[in-house]
């Protein structure tokens, strides 16, 4: 049966039924679809260069006003 509670109330329960996620070492080749338990981070950066085009950087015109006509901004892409 489903009964309406407060938002405190379905907060408490919610709590209440959470458990701690169990953590277990897995080979590489057998963590597909896995979450991390905790953030990893390269040792070095690949490319070791700076280069737009490996980076793949991406930028949201609309609203921005900043690439216009006559702006020293040259944008084209697709969207």
């Amino acid at each position: 049966m489903i009964t309406d509670v407060q938002l405190e109330e379905a907060v408490q329960r919610l709590a209440a039924a959470l458990t701690e996620p169990k953590l277990e070492r897995v080979h590489l080749t057998k963590a597909f679809n896995r979450v991390l338990a905790q953030d990893l981070s390269s040792l070095c950066d690949h490319p070791n260069l700076d280069d737009s085009a490996l980076d793949g950087y991406a930028v949201r015109l609309r609203g921005h006003g900043a690439c216009h006509t006559g702006s020293p901004v040259a944008a084209r892409g697709r969207r």
